[in-house]
C-alpha cells in the first residue's frame, strides 16, 4: 500500500484516489477492530503510518467568541479522597501535562480543556455516576478575545452554513483538489476523521482515542507560523447530538487568557439516565437539591472562595422542608 497521499506538495502531487482510498480502508478496518488488541510496538507502527499517509491538513478555521461554555469536573478522578469542595482553580481547568493521559484531542503529555456548548452535552460526555460529587464551572470568552478554532465536521450530516461550505470548496481547491474523483475521496477522509472524533470509546480502552488525538495533536499542539496564526480550539461533534458540532477542546495553557471563569457549582449526582434512547433528555442526571456555588475566584493565589453562607442557609431551608413533610 502507498505511505503518503501527497507526492509533491508544491506542485499538487496525489497518489491516485484507488490507492488512497485502499490505504483509508486499511486505517477504517483498524478502528473498527478496536486499538486495544495492539501492543505498544504495534500502537507506535500504526501511529507512524497514520501520520506518513496524512500529510495534508484539511482545515475548516474561523475565529469564534463562545459566550456560554461548561465543564464537569469528576472530583473523584482528582483526589482519591474524594473531596466535596475542590479548592484551586487550576482543578478546575485540564491537567498537568504530567498526568494527562490520551484523549479525545490530545495525545498523551498534552493538556487540554474539554468543554461543551451546553450542560446536557458535558454530562452525557462525562457520564458521571450516581453519588459522585461533581463540579460544574461555566466559562465565556474574555471581552476583546477571540479563539482561533478549527472545525471538524461531518461532511454530509453536519449542517453547514453557506459560507462554511464555500470555505471548504475554497481550500480543496487551494490545495490542488479539483478533479471530482478527488473530491470524493478527500469527503471520505473528512468522514473518517469526524466519525473518530465522535465514536463512543470506554475509557478503560483509551487506545481507541488514538486517529482522533493524533489529528487535535497536529493542530493544537503545533507552534506559532511565520504569520504568527496558530489554531487555538477544536470544535468536534458530540457522540450525543449526531453530527452537530457542540464540543470545544481548547489548549489548556490559553485558557486563563482567553476566558472568564463565570461560577463553579458542585452537586451530587442523585440518578442518571445514560441509555442511548435518553440522549436527547434533558434530565441526563437529576442531582440532589443542596448545592454549592461560587461565583468568587482569586486567580492570583489560584483559589475558590465558595458561598458557605448560602450553602448553610440552603441546608437549614431543606432540613426544614423535610421536617414539614414528616408532620404532614
Amino acid at each position: 500500500m502507498i505511505e503518503k497521499i501527497v507526492l509533491n506538495t508544491k506542485k499538487h502531487i496525489f497518489e491516485t484516489p484507488e490507492n488512497i482510498a485502499e490505504k483509508l480502508k486499511y486505517f477504517k478496518e483498524i478502528s473498527n477492530t478496536g486499538l486495544e488488541i495492539y501492543s505498544t510496538e504495534e500502537l507506535e507502527k500504526i501511529q507512524s503510518d497514520f501520520n506518513k499517509f496524512l500529510n495534508i491538513n484539511l482545515t475548516l478555521f474561523a475565529e469564534i467568541e463562545p459566550t456560554k461554555l461548561f465543564r464537569i469536573t469528576r472530583n473523584k478522578l482528582l483526589y482519591k479522597e474524594n473531596p466535596y469542595k475542590l479548592q484551586k482553580i487550576s482543578d478546575l481547568m485540564g491537567p498537568p501535562i504530567e498526568f494527562a493521559n490520551i484523549g479525545r484531542v490530545n495525545k498523551k503529555g498534552e493538556s487540554v480543556f474539554y468543554c461543551a456548548l451546553d450542560f446536557s452535552t458535558a454530562v452525557w460526555e462525562m457520564q458521571p455516576e450516581v453519588g459522585e460529587y461533581i463540579t460544574v464551572s461555566e466559562w465565556k470568552i474574555k471581552e476583546g478575545q477571540k479563539l482561533i478554532n478549527h472545525f471538524i465536521f461531518h461532511p454530509e450530516e453536519t449542517n453547514l452554513s453557506e459560507d462554511s461550505q464555500k470555505a471548504q470548496q475554497a481550500h480543496l481547491k487551494e490545495m490542488g483538489v479539483i478533479r471530482d474523483d478527488y473530491k470524493k475521496i478527500f469527503i471520505e477522509i473528512s468522514r473518517f476523521i469526524a466519525e473518530e472524533f465522535m465514536k463512543p470509546v470506554d475509557r478503560a480502552k483509551n487506545a481507541n482515542y488514538l486517529f482522533s488525538s493524533l489529528i487535535g495533536s497536529r493542530f493544537l499542539q503545533e507552534e506559532k507560523d511565520a504569520n504568527g496564526f496558530k489554531i487555538e480550539s477544536i470544535s468536534y461533534p458530540s457522540t450525543r447530538r449526531d453530527c452537530e458540532v457542540t464540543n470545544l477542546a481548547i489548549l489548556n495553557s490559553l485558557v486563563l487568557e482567553k476566558l472568564d471563569l463565570v461560577s463553579a457549582t458542585i452537586m451530587t449526582v442523585a440518578e442518571t439516565n445514560y441509555d442511548l434512547e435518553n440522549k436527547y433528555r434533558k434530565d441526563l442526571i437529576l442531582v440532589s437539591a443542596l448545592q454549592t456555588e461560587s461565583e468568587s475566584f482569586d486567580f492570583e493565589n489560584n483559589k475558590i472562595y465558595w458561598n458557605l453562607k448560602k450553602e448553610l442557609e440552603d441546608g437549614i431551608r431543606l432540613y426544614q422542608e423535610m421536617e414539614d413533610k414528616k408532620l404532614k
